[in-house]
């Protein structure tokens, strides 16, 4: 049984969102004043100097906005590839050659071609703005790889496999290599058939042995989602058998192909996203892949519109996984987005616990938090109050809507460097002090300042509190609060602003 055609419909495609607000910079003339900064003192960051962009093997990372985007556009596409891949499959004396659209590996040249040339068939399927939507994603993987690895090249990022032969009983996932990037990256689709939506609902917690046992301080066992610890765990009806002749289960699966493409292309790293379901699934498989020998660290997990995972000891061990940079994770949300804030209970009285940093993309403006420390605040901001509107529910969690509203942070989060956020994280010299992130026309600036322990609580209800419309402020600069959180100060807010860069 299919999902309804309209719902899918509906899912990947959204409104366009009118912004006349604009992202604002301000630094400090050599006299301390305050002054506005111009776009192209914003332009001119030279994000190469933050400590975030190179590890110590050379390896070169990307920006926040970079990695969040290449991961959307990999997340977006699993949509569109498995349903051509079904059709292609199911009525093949629709296309002159389905074997074309089956074959693997395929280029990014190649897929972009078979979307263009199968715009019909996904046309009904999608829609117009979807469609565009995805047509931009391809131009932009084709034009990085012909920048990055050379115009005189063929472009080089490939789709190695895209295991959907049973989509309607099991999860569906892709493998794919980028030279320009020098990643593999493992991608998981979102819901779409009725065996997705019913691991979905299975919202109790499962006890699994913690592969961090053996390490001082780390419990023994964690509690995961089952619905989604199920899909990748247990046996699959078909598949690669174990060497006692038994049935690998998907997990097994996925880790051995990608520690054979690490293994023959040393220096490369491994990344994992996924939509809504798929974001859940990477969740768990990052975590897992960053306890493998196999798997040269970090581990980075970019995820899209992810639901809860696991309970308090799972992210204790997410955590050490942070701190001993074998796990990078950036969970991407949107506000209004009720599928990122369910389910936060477990049937069998479990609660369930967000992980790693989280960007918070509203309609003109962007949060980035973690989750450390009193979590009022934050309980509030993802409760289901909070978030809940009904008459916009699938539009926020749409990836077309993911896309646009992420880019309205480009100018910002271009020269924010997610190591430099965990590496602040973890040297923060107090408890009670505000790491400041500032704009200057030469680079990126990180000072601590110390607060009263009243100050800092004040600083996040007043930039909150403000008697504006969150959809209508223009975003300044990030700070982290109290090792709390990093959040977002408005420009229009003077007294938010006042706060903010006052000395105590």
């Amino acid at each position: 049984m299919k999902l309804p055609l309209f719902f899918i419909t509906q899912l990947l495609s959204s409104d366009l969102i009118a912004s006349t607000g604009t992202v604002e910079q301000s630094t400090k003339d050599s006299t301390g004043t305050r002054v506005d900064a111009t776009p192209a003192d914003v332009a001119n960051v030279a994000s190469q100097e933050a400590f975030g962009k190179f590890d110590d093997d050379g390896y070169q990372w990307s920006n926040i906005f970079e990695e969040a985007n290449d991961m959307l556009d990999a997340s977006l596409l699993m949509y569109p590839i498995a349903e051509l891949r079904r059709v292609a499959r199911e009525f093949p004396e629709n296309f002159s050659d389905p074997d074309d659209i089956l074959k693997e590996p395929i280029t990014a040249s190649e897929v972009e071609q078979l979307l263009v040339d199968n715009a019909k068939t996904l046309m009904g399927f999608f829609g117009n703005e979807t469609m565009g939507v995805l047509n931009t994603v391809m131009d932009t993987i084709v034009a990085r790889q012909q920048t990055d690895v050379g115009k005189h090249r063929k472009p080089t990022a490939t789709l190695i496999d895209f295991a959907d032969d049973n989509s309607n009983s099991e999860l569906v996932y892709a493998i794919g290599k980028d030279d320009a990037r020098k990643r593999v990256t493992v991608s998981f689709r979102g819901s779409v058939t009725m065996t997705d939506w019913r691991q979905d609902a299975q919202i109790w917690m499962e006890k699994i042995a913690n592969p961090l046992a053996h390490i001082k301080g780390q419990p023994k066992n964690i509690r995961i989602h089952h619905g989604f610890y199920e899909y990748l765990f247990y046996t699959t009806t078909h598949g690669e058998t174990r060497k006692d002749g038994t049935l690998m289960s998907k997990y097994e699966l996925i880790i051995a192909q990608a520690a054979s493409l690490l293994k023959k292309n040393p220096g490369y790293k491994l990344f994992v996203t996924g939509h809504s379901l798929g974001a859940a699934l990477s969740s768990v498989f990052a975590f897992m892949a960053a306890t493998e020998e196999s798997i040269p660290s970090p581990v980075t997990c970019v995820s899209i519109a992810s639901p809860y995972v696991g309970g308090i000891n799972f992210r204790k061990s997410f955590q050490h996984l942070e701190e001993t940079n074998r796990l990078r994770y950036l969970r991407v949300a949107n506000q209004g987005d009720m599928v990122t804030i369910v389910p936060f209970a477990s049937l069998n009285l479990g609660f369930y616990k967000h992980v790693g940093f989280e960007l918070k993309l509203h309609p003109g403006k962007f949060t980035l938090t973690y989750p450390k420390g009193k979590r009022v605040r934050r309980v509030w901001r993802n409760s289901i109050f909070r978030n809940f509107n009904p008459g916009k529910a699938t539009r926020n969690h749409a990836p077309a809507e993911y896309d646009q509203r992420l880019e309205l942070t480009k100018s910002m989060l271009k020269q924010v460097f997610l190591n430099d956020l965990y590496g602040e994280l973890h040297n923060k010299p107090a408890s009670n002090s505000l790491l400041v992130m500032d704009f200057v026309p030469t680079r990126i600036k990180f000072h601590w300042e110390v607060l009263s322990s009243s100050s800092c609580p004040a600083l996040l209800t007043t930039s909150y509190t403000d008697g504006h419309d969150d959809d209508d402020r223009s975003s300044a600069f990030l700070t982290t609060c109290c090792s709390r959180r990093l959040m977002l100060i408005d420009a229009d807010d003077r007294r938010a602003e006042q706060a903010a860069m006052t000395r105590p």
